[in-house]
C-alpha cells in the first residue's frame, strides 16, 4: 500500500528513513484496514484526497521553499482515522462511505458550530463562516472618486506654493 503514496512524499520518507518506516506507520495502516474497516483502495483514496485537500502538494512546491519539514508527520496525518464529530464508523472526512452522502453527524456538528458564532457575530455585524462553499468578504475601503481627491490636493499644493512665493526668502 505504501507504494501508492504520492511520489514526492515517498522520496522524502526514503531520505529521512532509509532503513524503513517506523512500526507506528504499519500500525496506522493495520488500524485503517481492521478497526476502521476500510479496504486498501479506500485508504489509498484517503491518502490521495488528503494530500491535495490538506495542501501538502502546494507546500511541497511553494516558492518560499518551506516544503514538508516532517514527512513522517504528514504520512501519519494522511493515514489517520477521520475525525468524525459523531464517531460515525462509516464517515470518511465528512462523507458516509456507504452511500457517498454527507455524514449526517458531521453536518449536524457543522450546523451547530455555524449557529453559535452567528449569534455572537450578529452584534458585530459579521456573518460566521464554516463549511464548504461559504465565504466572508470583509468590508473594503473605497477611496473617494479620484478626480475629487486629486483636485483637493492640487488646490492645496497651489495655495502652499503661492504662500511660499509671497514670502521673501530670508537666509539664516
Amino acid at each position: 500500500m505504501l507504494e501508492n503514496l504520492p511520489r514526492p512524499l515517498v522520496q522524502l520518507l526514503e531520505r529521512h528513513w532509509p532503513r524503513g518506516l517506523p512500526a507506528e506507520v504499519t500500525a496506522l495502516v493495520e488500524e485503517a484496514l481492521t478497526t476502521q474497516q476500510r479496504t486498501a483502495e479506500q485508504v489509498v483514496e484517503r491518502v490521495g484526497r488528503r494530500w491535495l485537500a490538506f495542501g501538502y502538494e502546494d507546500a511541497l512546491q511553494s516558492a518560499d521553499g518551506g516544503g514538508l519539514r516532517q514527512p513522517l508527520g504528514v504520512l501519519k496525518e494522511l493515514l489517520s482515522a477521520s475525525k468524525c464529530a459523531g464517531n460515525n464508523l462509516y464517515c470518511e472526512d465528512g462523507v458516509d462511505i456507504r452511500d457517498g452522502e454527507l455524514c449526517p453527524r458531521c453536518e449536524e456538528a457543522r450546523e451547530d458550530r455555524r449557529a453559535a458564532p452567528q449569534e455572537e457575530a450578529g452584534a458585530a455585524g459579521h456573518p460566521a463562516v464554516d463549511g464548504p462553499g461559504e465565504t466572508y468578504t470583509a468590508p473594503r475601503y473605497v477611496p473617494p472618486p479620484r478626480d475629487q481627491s486629486v483636485g483637493v490636493n492640487r488646490e492645496l499644493a497651489r495655495q502652499v506654493r503661492e504662500a511660499n512665493l509671497a514670502r521673501p526668502w530670508v537666509p539664516r
